[in-house]
């Protein structure tokens, strides 16, 4: 399944980790300092 999440919080973060983990293709969308840390990461 593929998924979108739209939010730089950590929530968004948490969510995207255990869908990818579980399979899933997940973007996340991201901008700012926010996109450069999980650039980063």
């Amino acid at each position: 399944m593929k998924i979108a999440i739209l939010g730089r919080g950590g929530i968004g973060s948490t969510f995207a980790f255990q869908l990818a983990r579980a399979g899933h293709d997940v973007t996340v969308i991201a901008r700012g300092a926010r996109l450069a840390y999980l650039e980063r990461e």
